[in-house]
């Protein structure tokens, strides 16, 4: 596994790993892999994966797909994930955010 090397070649004898989104399952795979190697793990935006793991909804599915196709200012991008990031029961509740 390649990115142990960094951490080997550091001289360090352990060190804090931080992982988003693929990022997340290598360094879940890291953690498993090497222990005593890992004083701690922070995980964003990540899965196990594999084939346990849950799906989104075709639902969120497809509002992922438009979201990517998005041409909007990075604001009006954001807001568009809206129904994917908060419940809604939240966006109800909070209609002068939306």
């Amino acid at each position: 596994m390649e990115t142990k090397n960094i951490s080997f070649f550091s001289n360090n004898e352990s060190a804090h790993v931080f992982g988003i989104s693929m990022g997340g399952m290598i360094a879940q795979r890291l953690a498993f892999a090497y222990p005593d190697r890992i004083r701690s793990l922070v995980l964003g935006c990540s899965t196990a994966g594999g084939t346990p793991h849950i799906q989104p909804s075709p639902e969120i599915s497809e509002l992922m797909v438009a979201r990517a196709a998005l041409t909007g200012t990075p604001e009006e991008n954001a807001w568009a994930a809206a129904p994917i990031v908060y419940s809604q029961a939240f966006i109800h509740a909070h209609p002068e955010l939306f």
